[in-house]
């Protein structure tokens, strides 16, 4: 049989799917706003502490850790942005009836999709990281090993925090409702319920915002330690209060193990989901 007239393969549907969704994302003009956030970002941490005096910290590591502490804010944006409503917007606004008759796998436009998501949130990242390392590396003059383990950990952080994001728009009705949940999941309910249990003493090291506090404690030579202190109230009486930090390896695992069930459950929700007319 001739190649031109054989279906195209599983692979090649996969590459269709992603080309098409980068340009939807770029005609939604969504790339550029986060690129917009990731310079002003960078460039007003840059720029203020010399416009009122402020000497730049005495090593790369210390100034850099104040960089990445606004890695997962990066990866929040790009989950909301580039993930949340991905799979939902199939059945809310009925493209799904002309997409799903197409001799095409479900798993491949999901994997597809995916696939689009994290290229373009990869960008980000990696161009968020470019500048700390051409900027800040230029001043100091020196750039640590660990900044390089803090992008890796940066780039796993991002695809489990992707991960969740399809998992959520695979389950919700609407994309309104899948954006503002996975917004609201990363940046305050999953922090919260952190800080209640490290109130208490227990550390949520089972959650994926926690594992993702290694993107800025790769920093420290050392690596920070658990620790507690007695702190006086009122009354003269004594609490204990909690410091804990994520072990680099258990997040690793954490993290990916988000990545695989997440993004798993996602796919088998999209491949079940039946469309409403």
């Amino acid at each position: 049989m001739d190649h031109k007239t054989m279906a195209p393969t599983d692979f090649e549907q996969l590459v269709t799917v992603v080309r098409y969704e980068i340009f939807s994302h770029l005609r939604r003009r969504r790339l550029w706003a986060i690129l917009a956030i990731v310079f002003i970002i960078f460039f007003l941490i840059l720029l203020v502490p010399p416009a009122y005096g402020v000497d730049y910290p005495p090593e790369f590591g210390m100034y850099s850790q104040v960089y990445l502490g606004f890695t997962g804010i990066l990866v929040l944006l790009c989950a909301t942005f580039f993930g949340s409503d991905a799979l939902v917007s199939e059945f809310q606004h009925k493209t799904g009836f002309v997409i799903f008759p197409n001799p095409v796998k479900r798993s491949t436009i999901a994997l597809g999709k995916f696939s689009a998501s994290m290229i373009a949130s990869i960008l980000v990242i990696c161009i968020y990281y470019g500048l700390i390392a051409l900027f800040v590396g230029g001043i100091y003059k020196a750039i640590d090993a660990e900044f390089a383990y803090s992008f890796l950990l940066a780039l796993l952080y991002l695809s489990s925090a992707m991960g969740v994001a399809y998992l959520i728009s695979s389950v919700m009705k609407g994309t309104m409702g899948s954006t503002v949940l996975t917004f609201f999941l990363f940046l305050l309910i999953l922090p919260m319920i952190e800080g209640i249990l490290s109130f208490v003493g227990v550390k949520p090291w089972f959650f994926i915002t926690f594992a993702g506090g290694t993107i800025s404690y790769i920093m420290n030579v050392p690596y920070p330690q658990d620790g507690s202190f007695e702190m006086t109230v009122g009354g003269g009486q004594t609490m204990t209060i909690y410091e804990f930090y994520p072990d680099v390896w258990v997040s690793i695992a954490v993290m990916l193990g988000y990545l695989i069930v997440c993004l798993t459950l996602a796919i088998l929700r999209f491949n079940r989901r039946e469309m409403v007319g």
